[in-house]
């Protein structure tokens, strides 16, 4: 016999409501700050006045990352989804930001860019992502209205409009870097976790053909930085924010006519007169992916080898930097090195046998065992160690247009890593 689930007669539930609001204002905020999440805190705000005056306060923040800091920090893999076209024309789909693969979340979901840029929606692209926050523009740029770009954080649902770029510029790429605001620790004034300020500051970098441009926050507007000549950014290009500095790979063509591939990197805390060129840890590295895993930046890339058994097979390398000088001199480590018939899986969407078509994604920000790869239209997990596939997210119909000649951009340009703070610092002071 089913037990009989107990339901509160309103009259007990404003009892209990008034109950709780007699509790001490110490008490009630220490009890709002062991909530599951910060979306339910900040829910709560509209429970009432006395409510919404402790969760706005400003050491609530201090109090709630201080009870979730022993817990291990939320990720996901994100894309731009690709619904239906009204009207035939592949600018007319209803465009979404979709969360896969969510580790630690309650679920994946999505959230419709028309519902966060509203009349802006328009043709919005994914570009870089750095901790929680999102840099996207227009797919389409004009000489008339140049490009649009967007910072956005997810968490909070807020987005800020960059200003727009010079006319004529058609940029290729582009990378964030925001600075979060580093937790401090004050034992003597009670305070030990907090934003040591309110708001955030982040720099973008624009690359295009020939030249690459520049954004602060602090100045709000583009300066160019550097003249790109010889050098030439592939769609396979990828950008990377590292300590403060932005990285990037790209091929330049020697006078030979052949073609030297090198990792360039700047740093916007100097002069911004010159750029570095880092070696690559092995020759004819073209299909690379850069990323940052705890706190380390690794390079992975896949070259094929002939099996005299099994034919065709990729080999799968993963390197680490261990030291850059100010010359831009780099040591590179070899970490993981896996051919693909060592792969196996036992789940049934992914064949067995040699997997030669298999794209590299990007890096599992904490775990250093996983990477993401792109295999039989779904996003799988590699373990390094134990070598086995796992599917994340099977969307091919949400990360390409249905026809592939519409396809502007390679697949791994279009899934990126987020993290989830606790407590999300506002992108706004």
């Amino acid at each position: 016999m089913m037990k009989k689930q107990k339901t509160l007669h309103p009259s007990s539930a404003g009892r209990l409501m008034m109950m709780i609001n007699d509790l001490p204002d110490v008490l009630l905020t220490e009890i709002l700050a062991r909530l599951h999440s910060h979306r339910c805190a900040i829910t709560c705000k509209s429970v009432c006045k006395q409510w919404y005056s402790l969760i706005s306060a400003p050491d609530f923040d201090s109090r709630f990352i201080a009870n979730h800091a022993q817990k291990h920090q939320k990720h996901s893999l994100i894309g731009i989804s690709v619904g239906t076209p009204v009207d035939g024309s592949i600018y007319s789909r209803q465009r979404c930001i979709r969360f896969i693969g969510s580790q630690g979340l309650e679920s994946a979901w999505t959230h419709s860019t028309s519902e966060i840029f509203g009349e802006n929606s328009a043709r919005i692209r994914i570009l870089a992502t750095d901790n929680d926050l999102i840099l996207c523009d227009s797919t389409i740029s004009t000489f008339r209205r140049g490009s649009a770009w967007y910072v956005h954080n997810p968490s909070t649902m807020e987005w800020f409009a960059l200003p727009l770029l010079p006319f004529g510029y058609f940029h290729r790429a582009g990378a964030i870097s925001c600075e979060t605001f580093h937790l401090q620790r004050d034992c003597r004034q009670g305070r030990q976790f907090g934003f040591q300020d309110s708001g955030r500051r982040f720099k973008v970098i624009c690359i295009g053909n020939l030249t690459a441009y520049y954004y602060c926050s602090e100045t709000n507007r583009w300066s160019e930085l550097i003249r790109l000549e010889n050098e030439f950014v592939t769609p396979y290009t990828n950008f990377v924010a590292y300590r403060g500095k932005f990285y990037w790979t790209t091929e330049t063509v020697l006078e030979d006519f052949d073609v030297a591939r090198h990792i360039v990197v700047y740093d916007p805390s100097g002069d911004g007169s010159e750029k570095r060129l880092c070696e690559l840890p092995a020759a004819s590295c073209r299909l690379v992916r850069l990323g940052v895993c705890q706190g380390s930046m690794r390079m992975m890339r896949t070259h094929l080898l002939q099996n005299n058994r099994l034919g065709l097979v990729f080999m799968l390398c993963v390197w680490e930097m261990e030291d850059e000088d100010e010359h831009g001199k780099v040591t590179w480590k070899l970490k993981h090195s896996i051919r693909s018939d060592q792969m196996s899986s036992q789940d049934s969407r992914l064949p067995s046998g040699p997997k030669s078509k298999m794209k590299l994604l990007q890096f599992h920000p904490v775990d250093e065992e996983i990477v993401y790869m792109d295999f039989c239209d779904c996003i799988v997990s590699c373990n390094l160690r134990t070598r086995d596939l796992e599917v994340v997210s099977e969307p091919p119909s949400h990360f390409r247009p249905s026809n592939p000649s519409t396809t502007l951009f390679d697949v791994s340009n279009m899934v990126y890593p987020l993290a989830h703070p606790w407590w999300p610092a506002p992108l706004f002071p």
